[in-house]
């Protein structure tokens, strides 16, 4: 018997994890990616009638699952839990506050959250960054199994109800703060200043007040008489008044005291009748202070800050408390585990603290002590009118869900048998070329060397799965997570401010596997290697196949790029997606082709939606089109006019969206990026070439435009007309930055993670090495200039525009592909010539070399290195291509 129940139950956990509507996702995209390897093969390989049949047959199926599903995702019952969101700490509609930017058009704030996990970069607490808010959310929960165990963690006052039973509860803030540490700084709420240490022997952290008034954030229990105890030390000069400090808690006077001189403790007894009115866990903390005076003022030194008094520590603990409790506990626990079925779930958070540590989410696990992940949409379900309806619902909805993941199946096992019949035997042998194999060994372990280092990021980098807020990562995951959770198209009110496209491709990962940054990362990992795959290609048609080999090698084997390659910027789609236009622009010069042409459309049109650089590559294409393309002049126009009308079409839906994206209907071709002020920032007097620059000179050139009515843009020619040499030697500047061999960041640091990193520290091929090697291959390919027209084209009109604007290491490594082309066709000149026993063209190729790696990488690296050892760096230090940039 006890078998039988454990057998059960592990059934059951099978099927409520496998009868999901992720799964069915996952095995649509898996279809449809199988079928359209198919359909390659249907219009490439000759076929009998019988494989023809069958693989109209495998259409016919999809089209019907296709619309069956539609059908059941439109059917269905919504995920989540319904809530509201209120502007106030007290949930109660505003009548004069309006929520519906991400949020129903009511203007209520109510919505369905498909999950309970939010952090600081989501939308809905950004929304309320800059105040306080609460939150309820209300639904059901369906528990798979017997001794299932809720727990919510949240940086608020939440509580948690289950079956109108409280089981769990949280606290916003703490009862002790040791200010001057980080720690607590989430807590300092207004009035003070900022984090300062004493130095010494026992060095320790305070903050001084600022203010008439300074107010803390801190945890109360309201059942209990406190105490509060706090150290300061008053701000003194000759003939200073003696400080008198009034203490409020809840906006109720706790008592007076006055501060003596130097470091003192005090102490003030809060009763609980004081408390009753803050019943939520935390309460604001304030000093009234009866004086301030400046010490530029009092004690002639350079300090214009006003100071009352500095503080070192504040507790306010239940009296015969000794330790101080975390700054969010659980006070109340289900003694037993939930069982299985139907359990009404409610959650009532708020918070006056919202900043990069606010979070809050519902998991769940197996046993007390077991394993807890987050509550999954498919658990979670809105109000219902009548529960036994409901009931029904969903029992017909799991019904059809299963039966289509079923025919989803045993589909995908049909297609993949056609495959292999038609497709995969009878090509078997091409796998076993020397060709492809040695590509295949490529790819393999380009793949093994990014899947290795993304395992050892996880670890040493703290921004793996927690995003810092407002860095371009954070808001694409946001995005993503926001379109995944089906808050989009009404995710904003406001055109596209940011190149659009890399969230839509994190919430297509998050489709497949869920909202698991690490898949997201191993998934672009494998984008980059198919990178590579590219980058063989097109080196094969344009050089010989040893220059495809050596370039393919280079790249599976660039320390920068297996960096970039594992991160959530838009570089890794970028380059795929340019990579295969190239290509494609290259096919169409051996077979001219409308498909392939519509084809290299949308490819273009998508990389538009990744940064819209492409329209200046827009001319090189056109012209190469126009000059190199083997037929008749007319059909030449025509080639030209569908590649641009099918690229402005790909990129339509974000135009479209961003003109009714409020009633204004603003034009934003693609995205409502301020290019003026980001052009004045890189070129101006202050601009230091690679990002930066005077924030007073910003102020300066704001007062003017607003008085003079001016713009950025007529005040970068303002600066190139009045100061030449500087803006000559502004961009001089950035030419040496873009090929010397260092990799300059201002959000996403190579060189911040390399020295913890055991993989990147290995001596892997990076820019130092690209850079010569490549510029030496692009005066060697001269005399085929017009085969690499494009490549020539795309490498000017990318250094072109960080010249333009900013040389920064994200947006140059999109070159980088194109470049190691030109670098490995260096490498295979100098091995050809020594073969041929050329000696002169190869000893003067290599004599070039050495003297560009030099001249471009030495005059910076010595002098860092003098700068960081005060001595001059060993010449044998120049040759560490590897960590040249890096002490």
């Amino acid at each position: 018997m006890l078998f039988l129940q454990i057998m059960k139950s592990k059934m059951l956990d099978f099927v409520f994890h496998i009868g999901t509507f992720q799964a069915d996702r996952w095995l649509t995209v898996m279809t449809i990616i199988v079928f359209l390897l198919c359909l390659w093969g249907f219009l490439t390989q000759r076929l009998s009638k019988q494989e023809k049949m069958l693989f109209w047959v495998g259409f016919s199926i999809l089209g019907m699952c296709f619309g069956l599903t539609l059908g059941l995702y439109h059917w269905r019952l919504p995920r989540g839990l319904a809530g509201q969101y209120f502007p106030n700490l007290s949930w109660t509609p505003d009548p004069d506050g309006e929520l519906d930017r991400y949020f129903e058009a009511d203007g209520t704030g109510r919505r369905i959250d498909r999950f309970i996990d939010f952090d600081s970069n989501d939308f809905n607490l950004h929304t309320f960054r800059t105040q306080p808010f609460s939150v309820e959310w209300q639904g059901f929960v369906h528990i798979p199994a017997d001794d299932y165990h809720l727990k919510l963690e949240s940086s608020f006052n939440a509580k948690l109800f289950v079956d109108d039973t409280l089981t769990a509860r949280t606290f916003e803030g703490t009862d002790t703060l040791d200010l001057g540490t980080s720690e607590a700084r989430q807590y300092v709420l207004k009035g003070w200043s900022f984090d300062e240490s004493s130095g010494g022997e026992r060095p320790f952290g305070f903050v001084w007040a600022a203010n008439d008034e300074a107010t803390l954030l801190v945890r109360v229990e309201n059942d209990k008489d406190h105490q509060l105890q706090f150290r300061c030390y008053p701000f003194s000069y000759p003939g200073s008044p003696q400080q008198e400090v009034s203490v409020f808690i809840a906006h109720r006077s706790v008592g007076k005291v006055t501060l003596q001189e130097g470091w003192q403790l005090y102490t003030l007894d809060v009763s609980q009748n004081l408390l009753k009115d803050v019943v939520d866990g935390s309460a604001p903390l304030t000093f009234v202070f009866s004086h301030l005076a400046k010490p530029s003022e009092v004690l002639g030194t350079q300090d214009p800050r006003q100071l009352a008094a500095a503080f070192d520590v504040v507790s306010l603990r239940p009296k015969g408390t000794e330790a101080a409790s975390p700054p969010t506990s659980l006070t109340v626990k289900a003694e037993s585990g939930l069982t299985r079925g139907w359990h009404r779930l409610c959650i009532k958070a708020k918070t006056i603290v919202n900043n990069q540590a606010s979070h809050i989410r519902l998991t769940w696990g197996r046993g007390r002590e077991g394993q807890q992940t987050l509550v999954p949409e498919g658990a979670l379900f809105p109000n219902a009118g009548s529960f036994q309806s409901f009931l029904r619902r969903v029992r017909f909805e799991r019904f059809f869900l299963y039966s289509l993941i079923v025919i989803k199946v045993l589909l995908l096992l049909f297609l993949v048998g056609w495959l292999w019949q038609v497709i995969l035997c009878p090509n078997m042998h091409l796998a076993f070329q020397q060709e492809v194999f040695l590509l295949a060994l490529i790819c393999l372990l380009a793949f093994g060397v990014r899947v290795a280092f993304l395992m050892e990021k996880s670890v040493i980098d703290p921004d793996f799965y927690f995003l810092g807020r407002g860095t371009d990562q954070a808001n694409y995951v946001a995005f993503a997570r926001g379109i995944f959770r089906g808050y989009w198209p009404g995710l904003t009110h406001a055109p596209f401010h940011f190149n659009v496209l890399n969230a839509f491709y994190i919430a297509l990962t998050f489709i497949l596997c869920g909202e698991n940054l690490f898949a997201t990362r191993l998934i672009t990992a494998g984008l980059s290697v198919a990178s590579i795959v590219f980058v063989y290609l097109i080196a094969r048609r344009i050089f010989q196949k040893p220059t495809a080999f050596i370039a393919a090698i280079f790249c599976a084997c660039n320390s920068v790029l297996i960096f970039y390659d594992t991160s959530l910027i838009i570089a890794p789609l970028k380059i795929f997606l340019t990579l295969v236009a190239i290509w494609l622009l290259l096919s169409l010069q051996e077979k001219v082709s409308w498909t392939t042409t519509i084809t290299a459309g949308v490819v273009l049109g998508l990389s538009a939606l990744t940064r819209a650089t492409v329209f200046l590559f827009m001319p090189f294409i056109l012209v190469w089109i126009l000059w190199r393309l083997p037929v008749a002049y007319s059909r030449k126009v025509l080639h030209c006019l569908l590649l641009v009308c099918v690229m402005l079409t790909t990129i339509s839906p974000a135009t479209i969206r961003n003109y009714y994206s409020n009633d204004e209907h603003p034009f934003a071709l693609i995205t409502s990026a301020v290019a003026g002020l980001n052009l004045w920032a890189a070129n101006n007097p202050s601009s230091t070439g690679i990002f930066g620059y005077s924030p007073q000179l910003y102020q300066e050139v704001l007062a003017r435009i607003k008085r003079e009515e001016t713009t950025f843009s007529n005040e970068v020619l303002t600066f190139m007309k009045e100061r030449p040499l500087d803006y000559l030697s502004l961009e001089y500047k950035k030419l040496k930055y873009f090929w010397r061999g260092y990799e300059p960041a201002n959000l996403l640091s190579y060189h911040h993670i390399r020295p913890r990193s055991k993989i990147l520290r290995l001596p892997w091929i990076n820019f130092v090495i690209v850079g010569p090697l490549g510029l030496i291959g692009l005066f060697l390919g001269r005399k085929t200039w017009k085969r690499t027209w494009l490549l020539y084209g795309f490498v000017l009109m990318q250094m072109g525009l960080l010249l333009i604007f900013w040389v920064l290491a994200r947006y140059r490594i999109v070159i980088v592909p194109v470049l190691t082309i030109f670098a490995a066709c260096t490498i295979w000149f100098v091995i050809r010539a020594l073969w041929q026993r050329r000696w002169l063209s190869a000893g003067l190729t290599v004599a070039a070399s050495l003297f560009v790696y030099v001249l471009m990488n030495y005059p910076d690296a010595a002098f860092d290195y003098q700068q960081h050892h005060g001595k001059p760096m060993p010449v044998s230090r120049v040759m560490r291509y590897w960590d040249l940039f890096e002490w």
